[in-house]
């Protein structure tokens, strides 16, 4: 992330503004952690779980759990709030039965992730995804 758009960013949420972002390394956690910091914000953090695009994302529960307690140590500025997901690339498979699957497995994967995450009191207060 751009520390410029991360300043720009977190300068909104003192506003009234409630902003949420979504990560998948920890670098983005700690430039993210300093803004709010400095700006005195809060910031709403979901991390994103590969699904399957192969573009971002984490893909084990241990790789989610190193972001999880990295927002949570963080303490001021970050929130912690969930999962997020896209699974667009289930769009371009013609076929229903192929579609059916990749939406089982990603159903499966974010399970297991928001499972383990339960297992060590780390509530996934909200699990989103999209898709076209």
């Amino acid at each position: 992330m751009d520390p410029v758009k991360i300043s720009r960013l977190v300068g909104l949420a003192n506003s009234e503004a409630k902003i949420s972002v979504v990560v998948d390394n920890s670098e983005n956690i700690t430039e993210l952690f300093k803004a709010a910091s400095r700006f005195g914000s809060n910031i709403y953090v979901f991390f994103e779980v590969d699904v399957g695009m192969g573009r971002c994302g984490v893909n084990t529960p241990q790789e989610v759990f190193a972001l999880a307690e990295r927002i949570v140590d963080s303490s001021e500025g970050l929130i912690f709030e969930g999962s997020q997901t896209y699974e667009g690339h289930l769009q371009y498979q013609r076929d229903i039965e192929t579609r059916r699957l990749g939406v089982r497995e990603m159903e499966r994967k974010v399970g297991e992730i928001i499972t383990f995450l339960e297992g060590l009191d780390i509530p996934d207060n909200t699990i989103s995804g999209a898709g076209t």
